[in-house]
This record gives structure tokens, C-alpha cells and sequence, in this order.
């Protein structure tokens, strides 16, 4: 505080401060020198405010007093001030010495955080290396699986195409023997409902179509079916014999057929085996796949909220590490100012041999 004498930026360095300590003849008044000096009694902490006053009052006598002319008590005086003056400096130099130290420490701080963020950055970006690895693979077994359901189509279709009449002959032929025992024979005996009688007939018909009888046959048959039973001819009864014997003939060779399996039947049927344990596979590996895909599409969100944290503290750190700059920049500054003015004043004048004169008359500042 005051007004700063010689160099402001000179530090506690007692040699470059002796080299550019101020001469009574640069400033205007011993005044000037006290005003710096007294002020700064007002931030010794040290002192209570009765022996700083007193300080104060006796300073203004005792400085005033050439050095070669002062009595023990105002040498006693003078040593008190430098005392007290040296523990303002010290007290400065020690805010300043703690500010230094804080702003190592938060550049320090800024320096991990800036590593942290760094490190944060390959782990996102290797999650999201891993994330497009896994889109390829999910594409891949996409694929695989697309073509392990093309594959069991294509077994399925060869074995339909060369198999399907023999795998359905011995299923056909229960079923016709199911109809025949369900309609066939009720409808030779007799069905005197008009209604079960045309129901009968009906699946007569579907089992003659699908065991290919003759179409003369079967629209006489058609005609026969529906007649009441009482109103039945001989021709009748001679169709009703010939769908049954067709039907039984048809029975045969449904019999044959599924007692005669085609070349390679066996093949087919291992291929089909093949192609959808292969189908199976392919789905266990898809659903692995996928479940990963979905563990990295969490794990870069995950990476991206730690990314941006630390870079909130990045940026948290760099605002401690200039409002840190900022307080030792005052600190220091406090500090040069006090030796440069208050202290380098007082040494002017607890050292000076002349007369201080003020505006050319020789100061009236009593003796202590």
C-alpha cells in the first residue's frame, strides 16, 4: 500500500533493493516516507492497535531524527519499527510463498485432470473401435444366419420336390382309411338324414378326388350318395362297390409307396438334419453377437458421460489454476510493493545523516 518507492518488482533480494533504494532528494517531503511507512503498520498483525498507534506517534519523532542524533530510546524505536516491519514482509512473503504453492498444486492438478481426460479419450475411442469390430461381426452373422435358413429351404424344397409323395403315403392312407370307416360304410348301410347324408357324401367326394377314381365314377357317385336309402337302385349299389373297391385299391398302393422309399430319400433327410442344426447354430451366434452389440452401445454411452465429467474438470481445474496465477500475481505484488515502498522508505529513513527538509524549511517532527 502507498506510494512505491525505487523498484516495485525488486522482491526480498536486500542488494538489489539497497542498489535502488529511493534518495530523500527524489521524493518530495519526509511526509511522503511516513505516509508510506505508517500505512503499513496497519497490517502488522502481530501488534495490538495501542502499540501500533503508539508506534505510529513515536516513528514520526524517532525518523525525523538523524541517525547520528537519536537517543538509546528512539534507537529502541526504530529497531521496533524494522521488527515489526520485517514481520509484515514476512507475513507477505509467506501469502505469497502459500500462493506459489497453490498454484503448483493446481497446476499439478490441471496436468492429472488433462491426462485423465486424455486417457478417457482412448477408452472411447477404443470402445468405439470395438463397437464398429461388433457391427461387422453382427453384419457377418446376419449373413450367416440368412443363408443357414436359405440352406434348410432349399433341403426342405429338394425333399418336398423328390420325397413328398412317399413321406405322405402312409398319412394319406390313414386318413382314407379314416374316411372310409367315418362315411364310406355309413353311406353303404344307409343314412336316413337328409343333412349327415349330404355331409357324408361331401368327404366321400374330397377322398375319391384325392385318390384320383375315375370322374365318370365319381359323378355317378355324387348322384348315388344323396339318394335316400330306400330309393336306391341295383346301378347303386354297383357304384357304392366300385368307389369302395377303388378306394381299397387306392389303399394299396398308398401302402406300397410308403414301403418304397426313393434313391436318396436318406440324404435329403440328413441334409435337412444338417441345415437346421446349422440354422440352430446360427441363431445361438446372432443372439451372442447382438447381446455384445448391446453391451458396447452402453458402454459408449457410458464412456461418453465420463468423457464429458472429465472434461468439466478439465476445465474446473484450468479456472482453479488461473484464479490460483491470479492471487499469487497480487500476492507477489504485494509484496515487491512493501518492500519497494514502506520498507525501502523506512531504511531511507532510519538510515539518513541530513536534515529533512520540507519545502526548504527544516522539519518540525519532535523527538520521541
Amino acid at each position: 500500500g502507498g506510494e512505491t518507492f525505487g523498484n516495485s518488482k525488486g522482491g526480498p533480494d536486500a542488494i538489489e533493493r539497497e542498489a535502488k533504494r529511493p534518495r530523500l532528494a527524489d521524493v518530495d517531503s519526509e511526509a511522503d516516507l511516513l505516509k508510506a511507512l505508517l500505512s503499513a503498520l496497519d497490517r502488522a498483525r502481530d501488534v495490538s492497535s495501542t502499540g501500533r498507534e503508539m508506534l505510529k506517534r513515536m516513528a514520526r519523532g524517532c525518523l525525523g531524527t538523524p541517525a547520528r542524533r537519536r537517543h538509546d530510546t528512539q534507537v529502541q524505536v526504530a529497531a521496533m519499527l524494522r521488527e515489526v516491519l520485517e514481520g509484515v514482509a514476512g507475513d507477505l512473503r509467506s501469502a505469497a510463498d502459500a500462493s506459489k504453492a497453490r498454484a503448483a498444486d493446481a497446476a499439478a492438478g490441471e496436468v492429472l485432470r488433462r491426462e485423465e481426460l486424455q486417457t478417457k479419450k482412448e477408452a472411447a475411442a477404443t470402445h468405439q473401435r470395438n463397437m464398429k469390430a461388433l457391427q461387422a461381426d453382427w453384419a457377418r452373422d446376419n449373413l450367416a444366419l440368412e443363408n443357414a435358413r436359405n440352406r434348410l429351404d432349399a433341403a426342405k424344397a429338394e425333399r418336398e420336390r423328390l420325397d413328398g409323395e412317399w413321406l405322405m403315403a402312409g398319412e394319406r392312407r390313414t386318413a382314407l382309411a379314416s374316411g372310409m370307416e367315418a362315411h364310406v360304410e355309413p353311406l353303404l348301410t344307409g343314412i336316413d338324414d337328409d343333412v349327415a347324408r349330404e355331409v357324408s357324401a361331401k368327404e366321400v367326394e374330397n377322398l375319391a378326388v384325392r385318390a384320383k377314381l375315375e370322374r365318370s365314377l365319381l359323378d355317378a357317385f355324387t348322384v348315388a350318395a344323396r339318394k335316400h336309402p330306400r330309393l336306391r337302385e341295383q346301378f347303386d349299389s354297383l357304384i357304392f362297390g366300385q368307389v369302395r373297391a377303388g378306394f381299397k385299391q387306392h389303399s394299396l398302393e398308398l401302402e406300397a409307396l410308403a414301403n418304397s422309399p426313393p434313391e436318396g430319400a436318406q440324404e435329403r433327410a440328413v441334409a435337412i438334419d444338417t441345415a437346421q442344426a446349422g440354422l440352430k447354430a446360427a441363431r445361438v451366434q446372432m443372439a451372442v453377437t447382438a447381446k455384445a452389440l448391446r453391451a458396447a452401445e452402453f458402454a459408449i454411452w457410458e464412456a461418453e458421460g465420463i468423457l464429458d465429467g472429465a472434461g468439466d474438470a478439465l476445465e474446473e481445474a484450468a479456472a482453479i489454476v488461473d484464479a490460483a496465477g491470479g492471487a499469487t500475481e497480487e500476492d507477489t505484488r504485494s509484496l515487491d510493493d512493501f518492500l519497494g515502498g514502506a520498507m525501502a522508505a523506512f531504511e531511507v529513513l532510519e538510515g539518513r545523516e541530513d536534515e529533512v527538509r520540507e519545502h526548504g524549511a527544516v522539519s518540525g517532527v519532535a523527538d520521541v
